[in-house]
């Protein structure tokens, strides 16, 4: 309990709507409804168009950089259910999708931290185009 008897606990419900990105790998861009992120992918390991699912974060993701812009660099969602492919901050790739503006990564990430797609598993999806 919280000083004054209240409970730490609450109904209200913090999570939205699951979220629907749409990243164009001619563009290098992730969209999300009106804003565009510049991103960076990995040559040799090529994205197939398609749908994939966003998963929540399953762990703290370590890094040799600190970016001091971006609270949350070491939060990671991965795309698809298995496999090492993710959606995280960076200036290179070894087959994510990187997104390169590394003092937006936290607006990003909080939208996506707080969106559910009701699968226990997702946060959105992501739709590879172009």
């Amino acid at each position: 309990y919280k000083e004054g008897g209240q409970s730490y606990l609450t109904i209200k419900n913090f999570q939205t709507k699951p979220i629907h990105l749409i990243y164009s790998v001619s563009k290098k861009t992730v969209r999300l409804e009106n804003k565009t992120y510049k991103t960076v992918d990995y040559p040799n390991s090529p994205w197939k168009k398609g749908l994939y699912d966003i998963e929540i974060p399953d762990t703290a993701h370590i890094s040799s950089q600190n970016y001091s812009e971006a609270k949350m660099f070491k939060v990671w969602f991965r795309i698809g259910h298995n496999g090492d492919r993710y959606l995280h901050i960076g200036a290179r790739s070894l087959g994510c999708i990187t997104l390169t503006e590394i003092n937006r990564w936290d607006e990003l990430c909080d939208i996506l931290l707080k969106a559910r797609k009701g699968d226990g598993m997702s946060v959105g999806v992501i739709e590879v185009i172009d």
